[in-house]
């Protein structure tokens, strides 16, 4: 859609399976949980003086610790290396702030908040082209004339 302005009925098939925007969230959540989890692990072994070794209790924390740690790691190296990729070959993406070559969509519904080449959409104008977007599908509207299918 390079060149086009944007407008609140554009719209475009999605690839099926996981998009990027979605398992964003899941990348950042697990990451801040593996890191608020070894925070509390280590200032608990702190506190109480003791290593892993000490405590079966301990040692299936640091167990647990490492799980969370490595699923993290591998959400975001299949984010990086499929999930981007994926799309941006597709000719959008769903993750927000990336590849301003292509279209940002909306990974719920498809339709385009940032048109190809755009500049990266300040928070505010965002919610302002997402409420819109919304109000369009509240309405019953479906891709309009800028529809990529």
């Amino acid at each position: 859609m390079t060149g086009q302005e944007w407008s609140p009925h554009m719209q475009r098939r999605l690839l099926p399976g996981l998009r990027a925007g979605q398992l964003a969230i899941w990348v950042v959540g697990s990451a801040v949980f593996f890191i608020v989890y070894t925070l509390i692990l280590f200032g608990g072994m702190a506190i109480a003086g003791v290593g892993y070794g000490a405590s079966p209790i301990l040692t299936g924390l640091f167990v647990a610790w490492g799980v969370g740690g490595i699923a993290s790691a591998v959400l975001n190296l299949l984010l990086h290396c499929w999930v981007v990729p994926r799309e941006v070959r597709a000719g959008y993406t769903t993750g927000y702030r990336v590849h301003q070559e292509v279209d940002y969509v909306d990974p719920r519904t498809g339709y385009v908040l940032r048109v190809a080449g755009e500049p990266f959409l300040a928070p505010e104008e965002r919610r302002r082209r997402e409420a819109l977007v919304a109000d369009v599908i509240s309405r019953g509207g479906v891709a309009g004339e800028g529809a990529a299918e």
